[in-house]
C-alpha cells in the first residue's frame, strides 16, 4: 500500500490495510502510522472509506488527524475489521 501511494498521486475511494500481508504492522509502529497519515492528508476521496483487517488481540489504529473511525469494529474469527472515513 504505501508503495503505491507514493507512485500514484490520485486520490483512492476504497484502500484496504492487511496488517499480515504488510509485514505486520501494529499501531504505534511508523510504517502503519505514516500510511494512515499519508492518507489523511489528502490521498482519500471524500466519500472514501478505510479497511484496516488486524488480528482481534491488537489495539485499535490509531487514526490521525483528518480520519476517523467509522462505527463499531467487525470481528470474525481471529480478524478484527476497522473502518474509519475522512472527518468531516
Amino acid at each position: 500500500m504505501a508503495a503505491i501511494m507514493i507512485e500514484n498521486p490520485t486520490p483512492v475511494a476504497t484502500p484496504a490495510i492487511d496488517g499480515k500481508a504488510a509485514g505486520g504492522l501494529r499501531t504505534g509502529l511508523p510504517a502503519l502510522d505514516a500510511v494512515l497519515a499519508r492518507l489523511a492528508s489528502g490521498w482519500l476521496r471524500p466519500a472514501a472509506l478505510v479497511v484496516v483487517e488486524r488480528s482481534k488481540r491488537s489495539p485499535e489504529p490509531t487514526w490521525p488527524e483528518g480520519l476517523e473511525r467509522d462505527g463499531k469494529p467487525r470481528k470474525y474469527g481471529e480478524t478484527t475489521i476497522w473502518l474509519a472515513r475522512p472527518a468531516t
